[in-house]
């Protein structure tokens, strides 16, 4: 499970710079209680995951 948390400028509706990360691996972590985003080893993850967000829930979406 990876979360971003940003700043978001309620007047413009538009989101800001990036504040915290979090994520949590649901095998060995089911009740979220470690937040493993600041360990080196997860970096690469940590880009994937966050092309993959910035890209939008619509990008995820199954092709027809």
């Amino acid at each position: 499970h990876y979360i971003e948390w940003r700043t978001w400028d309620h007047i413009k509706g538009v989101e800001g710079e990036l504040k915290a990360t979090e994520l949590y691996d649901h095998k060995l972590d089911p009740k979220e209680n470690t937040n493993i985003s600041e360990l080196e080893e997860n970096r690469s993850i940590i880009a994937e995951l966050a092309k993959q967000l910035s890209k939008g829930w619509q990008a995820a979406k199954p092709k027809d």
